[in-house]
C-alpha cells in the first residue's frame, strides 16, 4: 500500500489528528472503508455487517501485512 495512501482516505485527516482521533482503529475503520470503495461494493458506515464482510475480503497475507505496516507508521 502506498504509505500516504491513508492520508487521501478521509480527506480531513489533519483536521481529525489535531484533535488527537487519529488512532490504529480509526486508521483500521478507514482501512476497511478504503477496501470496500476499492472492490466497488459502495457500502456506507460500518454496521457489524459491513465490517465482517470487508474483514473476509482483506484476509489474503498481502493485505493483512500491508495492513499491520500502515497502522505501524504512527
Amino acid at each position: 500500500m502506498d504509505p500516504d495512501l491513508w492520508k487521501l482516505m478521509v480527506p480531513e485527516y489533519g483536521a481529525r489528528n489535531d484533535m488527537g482521533w487519529h488512532n490504529s482503529w480509526d486508521k483500521l475503520l478507514r482501512w476497511i472503508r478504503y477496501v470496500d470503495e476499492y472492490n466497488g461494493t459502495g457500502k456506507e458506515g460500518f454496521g457489524d455487517d459491513a465490517v465482517l464482510d470487508q474483514l473476509e475480503k482483506i484476509t489474503s497475507k498481502e493485505n493483512l501485512v500491508s495492513l499491520f505496516e500502515w497502522i505501524g507508521q504512527e
